[in-house]
Parts: structure tokens; C-alpha cells; sequence
């Protein structure tokens, strides 16, 4: 059931304000946020 959560590619780059032109571009600011919203929902919960 959590599969039918998840947002497709396309919608979570578009999320994470990606834009799928430049995947490597979008993968390293995916890799610089993600951290950090991790560290702010571990303070949070």
C-alpha cells in the first residue's frame, strides 16, 4: 500500500523542483535537500 503513495518520477522531481532535462544536476541538488529534510523530520519526530 505504501507504493500507492509514492509520487512517479516526474511529479517528485517536479517536487523537489527538479526539471528532468539534467538528471545529474537534479540528482546532486536531490542529494544536497534530502539530507536535510531527513535531519529536520528526525528533530521533528
Amino acid at each position: 500500500t505504501a507504493m500507492k503513495f509514492a509520487p512517479e518520477r516526474k511529479k517528485f522531481m517536479e517536487i523537489m523542483g527538479g526539471s528532468s532535462d539534467d538528471l545529474d544536476a537534479d540528482i546532486q541538488k536531490f542529494c544536497t535537500i534530502f539530507p536535510l529534510l531527513l535531519e529536520e523530520n528526525h528533530k521533528f519526530l
